[in-house]
């Protein structure tokens, strides 16, 4: 996997993975309070998702979250891997899905984005009074088919393990992030994405 770190050589899902448990283990030992918080798919998941839409799409699916409770966390992130290309979502408060169509929109604040400062007032606290599906994408495409089989998922996950009859929508949003100048450097954006997120994610949420 070393090749692949050099310059202009698109990163594998290994790579990705050891940059996010990477990123996560730093959080633990700046903020132990607050690893707790985040949960991180595999990159894996995405792409078995995708597989299983047929039939019972969700059914193969469950295992994946069958040590750990989602609806606990306050924040999920799902690197995906899709058309040779890596990007990122990220699931904030997955819990108030537990009681339409994923609505989708921009943004909104005065451009704070993923250049956000810290928020360095130590505080786990995450704002959004509903279910978001943050969508950050080094193209600047728009993912509202994902976002929404990411939904459908997390309400199918919930009536699973019985939390819920009749979980509620998730609403997506797309966050402007860098743009990537070449085609081979988005696992890279991604991982930087998904940095800037987690030191800054109390910002970025409050700014939506």
């Amino acid at each position: 996997d070393l090749v692949r770190l050099q310059p202009g050589v698109f990163l594998n899902d290994e790579l990705i993975e050891a940059g996010l448990r990477f990123l996560t283990n730093d959080l633990l030992n700046v903020q132990p309070w607050a690893a707790g918080d985040i949960f991180v798919f595999s990159s894996f998941f995405y792409s078995k998702l995708k597989g299983n839409n047929a039939g019972e799409p969700h059914k193969n699916l469950h295992r994946w979250t069958k040590r750990v409770n989602i609806f606990e966390k306050k924040y999920v992130l799902v690197p995906i891997n899709e058309d040779l290309h890596w990007y990122l979502l990220v699931v904030i408060n997955p819990g108030h899905m537990l009681g339409g169509s994923v609505q989708t929109s921009t943004m909104k604040g005065k451009g704070v984005g993923l250049d956000a400062p810290p928020n360095g007032n130590g505080s786990t606290s995450c704002p959004a009074t509903s279910t978001l599906i943050l969508s950050m994408d080094s193209l600047g495409r728009r993912r509202p088919k994902v976002t929404k089989m990411i939904e459908s998922f997390l309400q199918s996950e919930a009536t699973f393990r019985e939390f819920s009859d009749c979980p509620s929508n998730a609403k997506g949003v797309h966050i402007p992030v860098p743009m990537q100048p070449n085609l081979c450097d988005c696992g890279l954006y991604l991982l930087q994405n998904a940095k800037t997120f987690i030191n800054n994610r109390e910002t970025i949420v409050d700014s939506i």
